[in-house]
């Protein structure tokens, strides 16, 4: 609270939206991406236009209970590989404004991060890509456990529900 009271107090109450668009697309493209990406991945691995689970591709030989576990937890680490430069960025530009450090716009932040803060003397790229994604291997960890099981629950909970007996009117 007394870190919310000093936001407000220097920035005004729109401070505690600092970076809200920045955000606000990271989380757009990454859920678009994620889902995309789950639905393509549980069609490469069988699911019928049904969208019961099908035979399962020869170069996968996993059983069918797990295919919603492998499926979100390969959409959960890619998707959040490729938008991670961008939640790095945000977290940049939202420390900045709390420094209360000149503002750096998004683009200008990447550039930084990537070669380094001496425009004359760049760091190697290869460095750059490096500390853009340092981080990454603990978030990947976590993706793959916490949305394999997501889906894996969404699946059996979908299935339970769509094998329920059905129920008529007349029961009410």
């Amino acid at each position: 609270m007394s870190a919310v009271r000093e936001i407000i107090r220097t920035d005004g109450p729109f401070g505690l939206y600092t970076g809200f668009r920045l955000h606000f697309v990271r989380d757009t493209l990454g859920t678009a991406l994620y889902f995309f990406e789950y639905d393509g991945f549980r069609h490469m691995l069988g699911r019928l236009p049904s969208g019961e689970q099908g035979s399962i591709p020869p170069w996968l030989p996993i059983h069918s209970s797990l295919v919603p576990f492998v499926c979100g937890s390969f959409a959960g680490v890619s998707s959040w590989a490729i938008i991670y430069p961008l939640d790095v960025v945000k977290t940049k530009i939202q420390q900045r404004a709390l420094a209360g450090e000149r503002y750096r716009g998004p683009i200008e932040t990447f550039q930084r991060l990537i070669r380094g803060p001496d425009a004359e003397n760049p760091k190697p790229l290869l460095a750059g890509l490096a500390r853009i994604y340092r981080g990454l291997g603990v978030s990947a960890l976590r993706s793959v456990t916490t949305h394999g099981l997501l889906w894996t629950f969404f699946d059996l909970v979908a299935h339970y529900i769509d094998h329920l007996p059905a129920r008529s009117l007349q029961d009410d």
